[in-house]
């Protein structure tokens, strides 16, 4: 078994001049290429100096690789926008699950349109961000709406042959 792909970079948090935009650390695409054999997408596990480890991956743009931060990682590692900070970054080659709620999963399945087969054939972020949603609403007429609107979406899916 060959061992994880790893290595340590030090660098600036920065926020692009996109409105919207959330912050990210840079990486050179070269060093990318040397450590872990890819241009393109990398799933990584990043570990901060002071000890927050999150699960994501770096992304080719525009020249470098990024390694995006939400608001939400950002405040969990104690970090923000204009930090030096040192992040090791690890190739993380376990599989990607999310459980998908109750709720939604007998939705899709009673969809007879495909439903279940086209959010199962998304990548792991779209189906999360579909999860989130979904659990994050307050009211249960949300939750029965945004289930509703993900259920025509992956019929929409289906019906084109889009597994994206």
């Amino acid at each position: 078994m060959e061992p994880a792909r790893e290595t340590t970079v030090i660098a600036t948090i920065e926020k692009p001049n996109v409105s919207g935009a959330g912050c990210r650390i840079n990486v050179a695409s070269a060093d990318v290429m040397t450590v872990f054999g890819k241009r393109g997408r990398v799933p990584v596990i990043a570990s901060f100096a002071g000890g927050f480890t999150f699960r994501s991956s770096l992304m080719p743009m525009r020249g470098v690789h990024i390694l995006p931060l939400s608001a939400e990682v950002r405040l969990a590692a104690g970090i923000a926008e204009g930090e030096r900070v040192t992040v090791k970054l690890r190739e993380d080659d376990a599989v990607r699950e999310i459980e998908v709620p109750a709720d939604l999963h007998a939705a899709l399945r009673a969809s007879s349109s495909g439903a279940f087969a086209a959010f199962e054939a998304m990548s792991y972020s779209h189906r999360k961000e579909w999860i989130a949603a979904i659990s994050e609403a307050k009211r249960p007429e949300t939750r029965a709406k945004r289930i509703a609107d993900c259920v025509a979406a992956m019929r929409a899916r289906s019906a084109s042959g889009s597994a994206r």
